[in-house]
């Protein structure tokens, strides 16, 4: 339920809510199937990347690189670190 609010605050483009909700869900799922972890960092670095500062940036990188130590193959967080890269220039 809170990922779909995170989602629909993010559609409506408000980015402040749904990132708070995003590291709501990343700290309630530490408990959670590995799938579950890896959507919340991923959601809350989607959302990171959007703001478009440096810290943010740093901060989305680093979420994608903990999937990826996690599941090195995960073709969904090798695009979404190939996007951040390529959205930094």
């Amino acid at each position: 339920l809170l990922e779909s609010a995170a989602e629909f605050f993010r559609r409506i483009k408000k980015l402040a809510d749904s990132e708070r909700l995003w590291r709501r869900v990343l700290s309630l799922s530490e408990n959670r199937p590995l799938a579950e972890r890896c959507q919340a960092r991923r959601g809350l670095a989607n959302i990171l990347a959007q703001r478009g500062d440096y810290p943010a940036f740093r901060e989305s990188l680093s979420l994608v690189g903990q999937n990826l130590k996690e599941l090195p193959r995960s073709s969904v967080d090798l695009r979404a670190k190939s996007t951040l890269l390529a959205l930094r220039g």
